[in-house]
């Protein structure tokens, strides 16, 4: 098995934080990420349980069609029980959504805690090499807080907790295929270079169609919202191929 492709970063930043005293990842200057201890527990209790009430939506859909053209239940009747069931299906997503939500702003020291007034977004989100791959689950999930004033991402995920200045990114722009809509970032920390892919998450039915047949609308969407608040830019694309130094580091700072 493979090491986490957000390791490296975590130890550097976990190190950084205890040389400096720092309570938070917020006290950092730098951007990085920290491994939140049981996350990966409650990235499956929020995805599991979804997982099979949309495979049971789908098996009921067939069944029903089946059953449909065999002329065993009357064709108005099949209507109708295909639309609710390809409705929950597609609702689903907005429901994990707010439970995943919900369960990220009880824990203690989270982001969703201590920065409230933020505009935020319910992201998925999966390493950046590895985004065509077909995977049972993403590498996180949670919830991108949005801080235009400090020129920052900061996200809480079910694994990972992430903080990403606009001074150490590469680049930021749209990435779509078939029912994929995210924005690829690739940023510096203290441990290297990391490469993710914040995905387009928790879409209600119109939503979940759009990403299906027009993926690239929501996703230029997505990159757009962060480029502005990272940059002030209202594009959907952003490249440098260099980076300010490193800001010292002030003990403590927030």
């Amino acid at each position: 098995m493979g090491t986490d492709f957000r390791t490296a970063a975590a130890a550097a930043t976990l190190m950084k934080l205890e040389a400096t005293g720092g309570r938070s990842l917020t006290a950092l200057d730098e951007s990085g990420c920290l491994l939140i201890p049981g996350g990966k527990v409650l990235r499956y209790l929020a995805e599991v349980p979804f997982f099979v009430a949309i495979i049971v939506c789908w098996i009921w859909l067939a069944v029903v069609m089946v059953l449909a053209s065999m002329e065993r239940i009357p064709s108005e009747k099949a209507m109708v029980l295909l639309a609710a069931s390809l409705g929950v299906a597609l609702v689903l997503r907005s429901v994990r959504s707010v439970l995943v939500k919900t369960l990220l702003r009880w824990r203690a020291g989270g982001f969703l805690r201590e920065f409230r007034g933020l505009e935020s977004r319910p992201i998925a989100l999966e390493e950046g090499l590895t985004i065509k791959k077909v995977k049972f689950l993403t590498e996180d999930e949670g919830v991108c807080l949005m801080d235009p004033q400090r020129q920052r991402l900061l996200i809480e995920g079910c694994s990972y907790r992430y903080l990403v200045y606009a001074r150490d990114i590469y680049s930021l722009r749209p990435i779509s295929a078939y029912a994929l809509s995210g924005a690829r970032l690739v940023f510096r920390t203290g441990g290297g270079t990391v490469d993710m892919v914040l995905k387009v998450s928790g879409q209600g039915p119109l939503g979940s169609l759009l990403q299906a047949f027009a993926p690239h609308t929501p996703a230029s969407g997505l990159a757009t919202l962060l480029n502005l608040t990272l940059f002030g830019n209202a594009v959907p694309e952003f490249h440098q191929s260099a980076l300010p130094p490193p800001v010292p580091q002030a003990p403590d700072s927030a």
